[in-house]
């Protein structure tokens, strides 16, 4: 049978790099909402369910860091964008996220 989409949380400021994720998500037949602020990614993460959440490092000035340590589930995080500061391993442990992938910019 077909595989059901995955439902992703795309937390990202940018309007433009996140028109063209969902863009290019969507196209690969996932289920893709996006938020532009911690709050708003706050309020998705409490009214649903989401196979994955994807954030940048840094969400309208604020640490997208700070969304992982308030959420115990087991949901997939994948961090992105890369901006400074990179959290250390040390730091995503005290969050207790032990399972991300941290992709960090090549512009440094």
């Amino acid at each position: 049978g077909k595989q059901r989409p995955m439902t992703i949380l795309l937390v990202m400021s940018d309007e433009v790099e996140a028109g063209l994720a969902t863009h290019l998500l969507s196209q690969l037949g996932q289920q893709v909402e996006s938020a532009a602020t911690l709050a708003e990614a706050q309020r998705a993460l409490a009214e649903r369910s989401w196979s994955a959440v994807i954030l940048d490092t840094v969400v309208a000035d604020e640490s997208g860091f700070d969304l992982l340590g308030g959420h115990s589930s087991r949901r997939p995080f994948v961090v992105g964008a890369g901006k400074p500061p990179r959290p250390s391993g040390e730091e995503l442990h005290r969050l207790g996220r032990h399972d991300n992938r941290f992709r960090g910019s090549t512009d440094d």
